[in-house]
């Protein structure tokens, strides 16, 4: 194994056993209960998992066809801007729940991804397309465009804090081409 490809780790044992040990006590203590809501826990995992399973793919493949080195390279090549852009838009357009995300985040940032450009990614998440007709209905376009362009801003600016503060108390950020931030 080389230092880039760390053995696979599970790392939800300790909270896997919590809720084993959970609903074997309520299995002990409370019968029916319990298997209504391991019932209802199946159905609901019936229902997610096509879609765990279709992110899973686009995952393997967005990992495919563009690792993190490649990553990490065009951050190298075409400096801090593009990368601040494409967190912006990767961040807008990626949708579900964040923690099917954090693995390919996790291998950008030890494939050498600053932090800060991540940290732009995750704020930018606050702007939901699907959602934007519904809030204009709501509240009308300027107050729409206005709203996101400010959340934008700040996602940005959230990702320069994160840099700063990096910098200001000694982290060292990856190897990424951080000279023209």
């Amino acid at each position: 194994m080389t230092a880039q490809n760390p053995p696979f780790k599970f790392k939800g044992l300790r909270f896997l056993s919590l809720v084993a040990i959970s609903y074997v006590s309520l299995v002990v203590t409370h019968d029916e209960q319990a298997w209504l809501s391991l019932q209802r826990a199946g159905q609901i995992l019936a229902q997610i998992l096509p879609i765990i399973a279709l992110v899973v793919v686009i995952n393997a493949l967005i990992n495919w066809w563009l690792p993190p080195k490649k990553m990490v390279h065009l951050f190298k090549k075409h400096g801090a801007r593009r990368g601040w852009g494409i967190a912006m838009i990767a961040g807008i357009m990626s949708h579900g729940p964040m923690y099917l995300w954090y693995p390919m985040l996790s291998d950008l940032r030890r494939g050498g991804v600053p932090e800060g450009v991540l940290v732009t990614y995750f704020y930018a998440r606050a702007v939901k397309v699907p959602l934007l007709p519904l809030m204009v209905d709501y509240f009308g376009l300027l107050f729409t465009v206005t709203l996101e362009v400010y959340i934008l801003i700040a996602a940005w600016l959230q990702g320069v804090v994160m840099q700063f503060l990096n910098r200001r108390y000694g982290v060292v950020e990856s190897s990424c081409g951080n000279d023209d931030r």
